[in-house]
């Protein structure tokens, strides 16, 4: 039997696998099963928060080199690098 393939998430799809979680938690009336599907829900929204500071460190990281491009652009006497665009 094969492990299932791994498909990594956008923050947005973790957040939402977190609400399905307190939806179903408010539908069933067990408290364990209730307690359970909430402590997913909490994780799912702690990778999110991982997957937003990633996120977040990896744009950064893009602007910091599209700033250092153009400032070399520049300094080389190219008033129009082409890394401008990118900064959009």
């Amino acid at each position: 039997m094969r492990a299932p393939k791994y498909h990594p998430k956008t923050l947005e799809q973790y957040r939402q696998l977190a609400e399905k979680c307190r939806e179903a938690a408010r539908t069933v009336s067990a408290e364990h099963e209730r307690a359970e599907f909430l402590a997913r829900a909490q994780t799912w929204d702690v990778i999110a928060d991982r997957v937003g500071v990633n996120a977040h460190s990896e744009r950064k990281s893009q602007a910091k080199q599209i700033v250092r491009e153009i400032e070399r652009c520049m300094f080389e006497g190219n008033s129009r690098p082409e890394a401008l665009g990118r900064l959009r």
